[in-house]
């Protein structure tokens, strides 16, 4: 078995153990949060319309959570619906965080079609930062806020940003290869020199040669530096939010399998 397809397994067990820490309807909420979260990928890969589905995505939660009835198309779509009406039956009893996790899962659907919207292009780093920023709080968030109801919002956004920065930088190192026959391009136009197999013009990619396609190897390790950096800042603010339990255990495994595959892969472990 593959590394990837091991820790796969690995974060589906974590993701297993998390959702026994919660009760019968934040389990169900978060279940549905991580298959929302993997069909956003899906939808990446479609390389079809998805930029319109992303923006359809967020009318339809505004939609359900206003309390409008709403006839699915498809499983996804059935269970972003179901997602969304759960959260506001949670808001309704008293989880005021839900609608925290509902804002920042609507934000992140329109971000994902910004995301999107740059394929081929190539960015500068600090635009590439940005969209990283961007996209790195709202599915850890959501994990915070179900796991632990107490903390305030601001150290609830903290955290979240540098987990989900770590993660989110590590996952763009890892999955390179097929972001970049995707038209996703993560690697920064000051760096661009240690991409090879792809024709170049006006800072877009204008061709792929799949078998040709190689990363610069000091690159690597260049990232896999920086994002040993991410998490360490990372891991000082979740010890510094959240105190010693199981699920703050739980959530640093979580991380870490996303490190560990990073450096398994380029044979950096």
């Amino acid at each position: 078995m593959e590394n990837f397809d091991y820790m796969q397994l690995v974060r589906m067990e974590i993701s297993r153990k998390i959702s026994n820490l919660l009760d019968e309807e934040k389990q169900k909420v978060f279940q549905l949060i991580n298959f929302v979260g993997i069909g956003i990928d899906r939808l990446v890969d479609r390389n079809k319309k998805e930029k319109e589905t992303f923006l359809k995505f967020a009318d339809l939660m505004e939609k359900v959570w206003k309390g409008e009835k709403l006839c699915s198309k498809d499983d996804y779509e059935s269970s972003a619906i179901e997602l969304i009406s759960k959260l506001r039956k949670l808001k309704e009893k008293g989880f005021d965080q839900a609608r925290y996790i509902f804002s920042d899962l609507q934000d992140l659907f329109c971000l994902q079609y910004q995301d999107v919207s740059r394929r081929w292009k190539i960015l500068s780093l600090n635009d590439l930062q940005k969209i990283r920023i961007g996209t790195s709080k709202g599915m850890s968030a959501a994990y915070f806020y179900l796991l632990f109801p107490k903390l305030e919002k601001k150290d609830v956004e903290d955290v979240s940003l540098k987990c989900g920065l770590a993660v989110n930088t590590a996952d763009d190192i890892i999955d390179w290869y097929d972001d970049i026959q995707l038209g996703l391009i993560n690697i920064p136009k000051e760096e661009i020199e240690n991409l090879h197999g792809v024709t170049i013009r006006n800072n877009r990619v204008k061709h792929v040669y799949k078998e040709e396609l190689a990363l610069e190897i000091k690159y690597i390790k260049k990232e896999i530096k920086t994002i040993e950096h991410l998490y360490r800042e990372a891991d000082k603010q979740l010890k510094k939010t959240v105190p010693k339990n199981i699920a703050r255990g739980l959530l640093e495994d979580f991380m870490n399998s996303w490190l560990l595959e990073c450096k398994e892969k380029y044979l950096l472990g």
